[in-house]
């Protein structure tokens, strides 16, 4: 049990360094890893905002019904992208120690989610600016943090274990993500596509960003639709075990392919 508590010590010990490292000698820093997000966000929010005249989403403020989409989003993104790269980027470990390398995913989608959680605090902190009345269901985004961890886990093991012999699976990521962000709504309301829900609801992204929307927008708690539920559980632990079998068995060749 020691090792255990000692192990994840070390995790978030490292993930702590990783992201600090990132930032290292930049005048801005760590507020770089908020300056580009935020931005994206204030790119949609004025386009929408000034040029299709969308200030509201129904009695909400715009920007609170995009920060739901777009904050989950960030975290999947930057979670799937800096796995990619996590063995060559900690090589250093892999060759030159005896090092757990289990923990390197980890590493990497924990100091992704040290920003999702600050992002996630802002989406309290702009409802609380225009005056939104607290309500107890949006306690309920730290189960959507959790599932999109779990998620990104998951999925995360399956990219690092492809990384062994592809080394520019992080393009090929790149890539993908591209296509994934226009099959979820993040910036746009699956609603008004009634006829091809179905075909949106197969991407488990879908499930983390309606999530967050459902908290803070809708008012809908997770169990009232308990199909959708268990689908993205079963989804997520299947892609979790298949990860964790292929990690596996990839990474007994990780020293000889760096």
């Amino acid at each position: 049990m020691s090792r255990y508590f000692s192990k994840i010590n070390l995790i978030f010990y490292l993930a702590k360094d990783d992201f600090k490292s990132k930032y290292s000698g930049m005048v801005f820093g760590f507020f770089w890893a908020f300056v580009e997000p935020l931005f994206t966000v204030l790119i949609y929010w004025f386009i929408n905002h000034f040029v299709f005249g969308n200030n509201r989403f129904g009695n909400l403020p715009y920007i609170v019904w995009l920060l739901a989409g777009m904050v989950p989003w960030f975290f999947v993104l930057d979670s799937w992208i800096n796995v990619s790269r996590v063995f060559w980027d900690y090589s250093y470990l892999v060759k030159k120690i005896v090092f757990d390398v289990t923990c390197l995913p980890f590493i990497r989608i924990i100091s992704c989610l040290f920003v999702n959680l600050i992002f996630t605090f802002l989406i309290f902190l702009i409802c609380f600016i225009y005056k939104i009345p607290f309500k107890f269901i949006y306690f309920q985004v730290f189960y959507y943090i959790f599932a999109s961890f779990f998620l990104v886990v998951g999925i995360g093991l399956i990219i690092c274990s492809l990384s062994v012999f592809l080394k520019d699976i992080s393009n090929i990521v790149r890539m993908l993500l591209q296509f994934v962000f226009w099959l979820t709504p993040i910036f746009w309301d699956v609603n008004s596509i009634s006829k091809f829900n179905w075909l949106f609801k197969i991407n488990p992204v879908y499930y983390i960003v309606q999530g967050y929307r459902n908290t803070f927008i809708y008012g809908i708690w997770f169990f009232e639709d308990l199909s959708y539920f268990f689908y993205f559980w079963f989804f997520a632990a299947f892609v979790l075990v298949f990860g964790k079998i292929l990690f596996n068995k990839t990474t007994v060749f990780l020293v000889d392919s760096l």
